[in-house]
């Protein structure tokens, strides 16, 4: 089965993982619940009757959700639209293959970049303008300050031909899955939800002892310890109710080892996978992360993950 790749950038994203992390989900599964969708690209690829993608991220859920109601041939447009507009750098013009000076051709993309960025901030009035920046920003990343200003720099980057690509097959993906898409709080769903022993809970919360945006400062959702201590409960009582569900987490990254997370894994014997992948975050190498998949189940018949 070919994998798709989402069209929205998001760092943490289990594409890479997806080869080993589906072959582990419970097969027959009534309603997914994707409860921190991030990119989507996990609701994208799974095999479930009903699939609900929920994100907290305002700014990731309005992409996720233009997807859904303008299709890619208006996006495409919109943001061909704000390149010519804004005279960013298109396939074919990136600043490491322009003569004859590659320092002044970055300087003068990183100026129209910045003239890019400054309009979408006085404005925000448009969900494509965020998207477009995101093909031109420092590793495709969303950040804002805190002042609500989006202040990623110039990544040296464009947009090209298989963006497109990625764009029309996502697309087409959603017109044919069972995807309710929600911005709430993932507990919230739980409770409102009557599950049933054929539906799955998969979480993939953000890792509290990893530099990540939604972990910055000025970020009034940042995860804590406390915070992944409350998604604990939450799935021991899940468990007592005979639900199935799997999570994405770290044991240990740069060296830094999650303790507690190790800690509940084992005094609750669930299910541990060691995910084999080597991170390269923010372009800054190998991350030396130790990747988990734990669940309370235990399939009859799973593919090993060779």
């Amino acid at each position: 089965m070919k994998l798709l790749k989402s069209p929205i950038f998001y760092m943490g994203n289990k594409y890479k993982l997806l080869p080993q992390l589906l072959p582990l989900f419970p097969k027959n599964t009534i309603t997914f619940y994707d409860l921190f969708g991030g990119s989507g690209c996990v609701s994208g690829n799974v095999d479930a009757k009903n699939i609900i993608y929920n994100e907290l991220n305002e700014n990731i859920y309005d992409l996720f959700c233009m997807f859904e109601h303008l299709g890619s041939t208006s996006i495409i447009q919109a943001v061909e639209n704000n390149i010519e507009r804004f005279g960013l750098n298109r396939e074919g013009t990136d600043v490491r293959q322009n003569i004859p000076n590659i320092k002044e051709t970055r300087e003068y993309y990183n100026k129209k970049y910045l003239d890019f960025r400054d309009y979408y901030n006085k404005h925000q009035d448009n969900i494509t303008d965020l998207y477009t920046l995101t093909f031109y920003s420092f590793s495709n990343l969303i950040r804002f300050n805190g002042k609500s200003e989006f202040n990623m720099p110039y990544g040296n980057r464009c947009f090209c031909q298989k963006h497109k690509e990625q764009m029309i097959e996502w697309c087409d993906m959603l017109k044919h899955k069972n995807i309710a898409v929600c911005c709430n709080d993932y507990k919230d769903i739980l409770k409102s939800d009557n599950l049933g022993e054929n539906d799955f809970v998969y979480v993939d919360p953000p890792y509290y002892n990893t530099l990540a945006i939604y972990n910055e400062k000025h970020e009034t959702d940042a995860w804590t310890i406390d915070s992944d201590c409350e998604l604990f409960d939450i799935l021991e009582d899940l468990d007592r109710k005979n639900i199935k569900w799997g999570m994405s987490n770290v044991f240990v990254n740069k060296g830094n080892v999650n303790e507690h997370l190790i800690k509940w894994c084992e005094e609750n014997n669930w299910y541990v996978y060691h995910l084999n992948k080597t991170y390269s975050a923010l372009g800054k190498g190998n991350a030396n992360s130790d990747e988990v998949y734990i669940c309370n189940y235990l399939e009859d018949k799973w593919e090993d993950l060779d």
